[in-house]
């Protein structure tokens, strides 16, 4: 069976499908040196969002290299 194509899940999986349509999209337009603009002027912008995903990152990561 799929994801469900309606009500509140529904609207949900769609956006999400949607989201990964649109990054896939994004990355092969962009290549890398493109992103890695895009990240550099995102973090100018948000430079205190930045820094807390930074360490949430950071602190994922470590409990991942723990087990």
């Amino acid at each position: 069976k799929g994801m469900p194509h309606n009500g509140m899940l529904g609207n949900a999986s769609q956006s999400v499908a949607q989201g990964i349509k649109d990054g896939g999209q994004y990355v092969e337009r962009a290549k890398l040196s493109g992103m890695s603009e895009d990240v550099t002027e995102l973090i100018r912008r948000n430079p205190i969002t930045a820094v807390l995903i930074a360490v949430g990152l950071g602190w994922f990561v470590s409990r991942l290299v723990k087990r």
